[in-house]
């Protein structure tokens, strides 16, 4: 099911099998050369008022998965949602993602113990309100950001971070500057 009025969309494209999948789109969002894969039921996607996406891509495979990107929002260039296994991935308001950015809630595969029980469990990605992610970072299964963040270029975010205003970077990525915030207009 598909949702939404007042949407600009250009070149998108939506492939989905299964059942009672929803797509919620709101006010003023633009969509622009994004692709959704939904394999499975239950599942959603909501964007928020405001929302921009260029070069984005969706991928949601099971069941009761969600994909939630809050208000004034703006994905710039490829950046792909990946979730699995009844995850979620959370993006706040006002979050800023440059280009060619990964945020996966599993790793698709299973890695096991020598007796085959699942060692790499997936698990939600939470980005608060005001996160900006620099250019070419990777943000992992577990992850969460604190509020107004940001993720420095390059950086493999693999755990959770619970100190807002911070700087994190390197690989993997660590608190490398404190008491900061971040503005879209250079000042």
């Amino acid at each position: 099911m598909f949702h939404g009025g007042g949407v600009r969309r250009r070149k998108c494209r939506i492939n989905i099998v299964g059942n009672d999948n929803i797509i919620e789109l709101d006010k003023r969002v633009y969509l622009d050369h994004v692709s959704i894969h939904i394999n499975g039921n239950c599942n959603q996607i909501c964007l928020s008022k405001k929302v921009l996406i260029k070069d984005g891509e969706f991928y949601i495979e099971d069941n009761e998965n969600s994909i939630i990107i809050g208000e004034d929002s703006a994905l710039c260039g490829k950046v792909q949602l990946s979730c699995i296994e009844g995850t979620k991935i959370k993006i706040g308001k006002d979050c800023l993602f440059s280009s060619e950015i990964i945020l996966r809630t599993g790793d698709s595969h299973s890695v096991v113990d020598m007796e085959g029980n699942r060692l790499n469990q997936s698990k939600n990605i939470i980005l608060e309100n005001h996160v900006w992610v620099g250019n070419r970072v990777t943000v992992l299964k577990g992850v969460k950001i604190p509020e107004n963040s940001v993720i420095a270029a390059g950086s493999v975010v693999t755990k959770r971070f619970e100190d807002a205003n911070v700087i994190i970077g390197g690989n993997p990525a660590k608190i490398i500057k404190r008491k900061i915030n971040w503005m879209r207009e250079r000042v």
